[in-house]
């Protein structure tokens, strides 16, 4: 069974910018020193996310929410992806939109993660990290569990309280849901950051 790595505490902007310096393009840097930027891209991530979906909420409701996880969040995650060598998303075993689907390993560590977290494990311990060596390349991945909040539950929670309006819209914009149902606490999926170097 897969087993988490400890939580990593946030290292500053300065120290992490100084380990992606000290790292030449064609050299991985150690795993740990990948674990800590990659934790620093998922809270910015976390962050900028959460700040647009509760304006969304605040100006427009649900509706609008859901509309700013489709246009928004893609946006902005390219928008980091396009400024830092490493590559961040979020999946899911259970996906609203299919171009967040987990590639086989992700899906291995999502897997591995509901098992954990059905046995007791707490979700925010809930991160994998893996150095893979194929051929001329090395790549290092990591992913953290992401837990749902309440402010996620009118679009992702019961489908019999939810408006009019949100079913319309998921139904419209999302036919192939199976992001619903889900409670407070639950795994809604998984943060997942790589970086590639030759070897």
């Amino acid at each position: 069974m897969i087993k988490p790595v400890p939580t990593i505490k946030l290292l500053s902007m300065s120290f992490i910018l100084s380990i992606s310096i000290s790292c030449s393009d064609n050299q991985a840097p150690s795993v740990r020193d990948f674990e800590q930027k990659a934790s620093l891209q998922i809270k910015l991530l976390a962050t900028s996310l959460k700040k647009q979906l509760i304006a969304s909420m605040q100006l427009g409701g649900p509706v609008a929410a859901i509309e700013t996880c489709k246009i928004k969040a893609p946006e902005i995650t390219n928008h980091l992806n396009s400024s830092d060598t490493l590559k961040i998303k979020r999946t899911s075993l259970r996906l609203r939109n299919p171009n967040n689907s987990a590639d086989d390993w992700e899906q291995q560590v999502l897997t591995n993660f509901e098992q954990q977290f059905s046995s007791g494990t707490p979700i925010q311990e809930l991160v994998y990290s893996e150095k893979i060596t194929k051929g001329d390349q090395t790549t290092l991945r990591m992913m953290r569990a992401i837990p749902m909040q309440a402010v996620c539950l009118t679009c992702h929670g019961d489908r019999q309280t939810m408006s009019e309006g949100v079913i319309h819209s998921l139904q419209k914009d999302y036919p192939n849901d199976l992001a619903t149902e889900f409670s407070i606490g639950d795994i809604r999926g998984a943060f997942s950051v790589s970086q590639t170097f030759s070897n």
